[in-house]
């Protein structure tokens, strides 16, 4: 079993990592913390289609939820794929059968 420091030191590792590509830390007076910086962004952006029920593979509703996949949501955002645009009209799940 891991012992709890290093658990605790790889979570505030993967949190730096997330606050660092979510968040500009110019203009914060101290270090951003998930529930009162990240999670609204998270809110904004992400939960629309990550949570449950909804169109996307897996729910960001949770910090563990979020933890858990943090070096794949900097890898999908710094790549910008993620968050995607809204379909466009020529989107083939927007063609309707105009016969």
């Amino acid at each position: 079993m891991m012992p709890i420091a290093t658990h605790v030191t790889g979570l505030l590792a993967r949190a730096s990592r997330l606050a660092a590509l979510l968040i500009p830390l110019s203009g914060f007076a101290q270090a951003p913390t998930y529930y009162q910086d990240i999670q609204p962004i998270l809110q904004k952006n992400c939960l629309p289609c990550h949570r449950t029920g909804e169109a996307a593979p897996f729910s960001l509703e949770t910090y563990e939820d979020v933890f858990k996949r943090a070096d794949f949501i900097k890898m999908v955002t710094e790549s910008r794929y993620m968050p995607p645009g809204l379909p466009t009209r020529s989107s083939a799940i927007f063609k309707t059968n105009e016969s």
